[in-house]
């Protein structure tokens, strides 16, 4: 780890690791994770990266690889009194803002971290980098195709909304299949959000009945596929 970022070298299954004495400890661990989900509850906290660097706010910076801001680096500091202790099984985007927030709430336990690129915001493609005023203007007929939120639709030169629901459903899959109860995933706000819309039976266009500031943390208590939303709390990008 460098300057509070955990680094991903080595891959096991759909994660990697951050070394590899990591993986020969957790090899049988990881096996029995993904042998078969539990039928104990578990919960799970989904935590957004904090703030990014100036310049980008409003806009789409999916796959950008932006660093976080300084009040980025004191609300993850921030986080660390919100993630729960071990025994737990901790899950991280590998974008540099995310891993940034997870290593500094983290601390010396960021050794923990397996992280996944279904974790990864969603690739907007041409649209990385604009605002929703930029591609309203030159691109009308998509952002209509958009917000109508059909599997078919594919951001111009990125993703497929399928592709993406997919991965969220992956991403649902391993934490219903993990032993541990309590679940600690650093992310972005396009997969907390579809998470949510999954996990508590709601249609995934109905991802933006819920607002997940940077830093906000989302509190579900999970039974297989299904979920009970305990809070949603972006109290720490308020404060700071």
């Amino acid at each position: 780890m460098e300057n509070g970022i955990p680094e991903p070298q080595e891959r096991f299954g759909d994660f990697l690791l951050p070394s590899k004495s990591r993986r020969e400890a957790n090899v049988s661990v990881e096996y029995s994770r993904s042998s078969g989900a539990t039928e104990a509850a578990k919960t799970a906290w989904l935590i957004r990266h904090g703030e990014i660097e100036p310049g980008h706010e409003g806009k789409f910076v999916g796959r950008l690889d932006v660093p976080l801001c300084d009040r980025g680096a004191h609300q993850a500091r921030a986080l660390g009194r919100i993630v729960p202790s071990p025994p737990r099984l901790v899950l991280c985007s590998p974008s540099l803002r995310a891993r940034r927030t997870a290593g500094l709430a983290l601390g010396e336990a960021a050794g923990e971290i397996l992280f996944s690129e279904d974790l990864v915001e969603a690739d907007f493609g041409r649209w990385e980098g604009l605002s929703f005023a930029d591609i309203e203007r030159t691109d009308p007929a998509l952002v209509k195709e958009w917000s109508a939120f059909e599997s078919a639709f594919a951001f111009p030169g990125g993703e497929r909304l399928s592709d993406f629901l997919r991965r969220v459903e992956r991403i649902a899959a391993r934490i219903a299949a993990a032993r541990e109860e309590r679940v600690v995933v650093f992310t972005h706000g396009g997969i907390i959000r579809s998470l949510l819309c999954l996990w508590l039976g709601l249609a995934p266009r109905d991802y933006l009945k819920f607002e997940v500031r940077p830093a906000g943390v989302v509190k579900l208590l999970l039974y297989g596929d299904r979920g009970v939303l305990l809070g949603l709390d972006n109290s720490v990008a308020e404060v700071l």
